[in-house]
């Protein structure tokens, strides 16, 4: 079978959870679809078929023409259904509401199944009425024909699931898959390696945004470090909101034992999670109605053994089994957080307990491997309709 993966950009650095899918395809043959390729060097990008749809070897103007004329909806059908058609392409699955629009004509016209995973803010945030990006303006315009001329819609989550039915996608065109994450790339930790006679680390990991909610991990960090010295907060990531995130913390009493890490490859992150004691994604619903669709970060923190305090949003809920793998705390409830992020530092037995119940509910739900080879009989079971 000829797989067909579109992603408009291939490939964000936050985005790896698309990478590391396609590399678990046994029975797939890959062709990627995209309008532009980025990050060439954090990807090992040899072993696949990049079909790009605008030409690196032109002049800069020509460049910007073609990635606008596509974007603008106005060169894609030609572009996707030509690629379909010189590589036999059986099916196609694109990443993002946003992305699979440009490929509604492309598919019907070549009578194969479109496939779209809808990974959160395509569907939270998005559609509306929006200008620029000039993307968000065609996908406002074309989401109800996605609706109608989608094979099958892919929810990241059960959160994600319930905004699509309440944008009008047919209940039954609706299937919640978790992508899932390498187990194998991600070794358990017990507590017990971890040196508790020094500090108590508390790790957060994320964009920083509004959606992330790092400003009130801020403030109850700050709070349990009244009665807590020997605790430290790590905050891995980069974003707009850096200098008003690092001017709260500078405020703070405890602002000597809270490091801001900026960006770090994958496997860093991995790392600094290892040598952690809990997780953090206190995630709110942003202003503009973003919200998580699942926490893929928060994934592999359970997988590494760490209990997690997180929020009631979004698509966390499936994520986080509240009181087994860790805490769920309300969106913005400060006091909430302290108190069960107080609770996991005084316990290393609590730690040590919700980090095994977290890592094996890992390896039930979320193990990527057997979640690809489900999503692989699915594309068979559609192609051969």
């Amino acid at each position: 079978m000829k797989l067909g993966v579109l992603r408009n950009t291939f490939l964000p650095l936050s985005e790896t959870f698309i990478s590391e899918q396609i590399n678990q395809y046994t029975s797939s043959e890959i062709e990627i679809i995209t309008r532009e390729v980025i990050n060439s060097n954090s990807f090992i990008f040899d072993k696949w078929s990049i079909n790009s749809l605008v030409n690196k070897e032109v002049p800069k103007f020509i460049k910007f023409m073609q990635k606008l004329f596509f974007t603008l909806n106005l060169t894609s059908y030609f572009k996707i259904s030509k690629i379909i058609k010189q590589k036999d392409i059986d099916i196609i699955h694109a990443h993002f509401g946003v992305d699979a629009v440009y490929a509604i004509r492309a598919c019907k016209k070549n009578d194969i199944p479109l496939i779209v995973t809808f990974h959160g803010y395509d569907i939270t945030r998005l559609p509306r009425f929006k200008i620029y990006p000039f993307s968000y303006l065609i996908y406002f315009f074309n989401y109800k024909e996605l609706a109608k001329r989608a094979t099958l819609c892919l929810a990241v989550s059960n959160h994600i699931k319930t905004k699509l039915i309440e944008r009008g996608f047919p209940k039954e065109k609706i299937l919640v898959h978790y992508i899932g994450i390498d187990l194998d790339k991600i070794p358990y930790r017990e507590e017990s390696s971890i040196n508790c006679n020094e500090e108590i680390v508390i790790t957060t990991v994320g964009r920083l945004t509004e959606k992330k909610g790092t400003e009130y991990l801020i403030y109850a960090f700050d709070k349990l470090y009244k009665e807590y010295k020997n605790i430290s907060l790590k905050i891995v990531g980069d974003g707009p909101l850096k200098d008003k995130l690092t001017s709260v913390a500078m405020t703070c009493e405890s602002s000597d034992k809270i490091d801001f890490l900026g960006n770090k490859p994958h496997e860093e992150v991995i790392s600094i999670l290892k040598k952690s004691h809990i997780f953090s994604l206190p995630s709110i619903t942003a202003f503009d109605g973003d919200q998580e669709g699942l926490g893929m970060v928060i994934l592999e923190a359970s997988a590494t053994g760490l209990p997690i305090v997180a929020t009631r949003s979004g698509g966390i809920v499936d994520a986080v089994k509240d009181n087994e793998t860790g805490y769920l705390v309300e969106e913005r409830n400060i006091e909430q957080l302290s108190s069960r992020l107080k609770k996991l530092v005084e316990d290393e037995k609590l730690r040590t307990e919700m980090g095994k119940n977290g890592r094996t509910f890992m390896e039930e739900k979320f193990d990527i491997k057997k979640q690809t080879k489900k999503l692989e009989l699915l594309y068979q079971k559609y192609v051969s309709k």
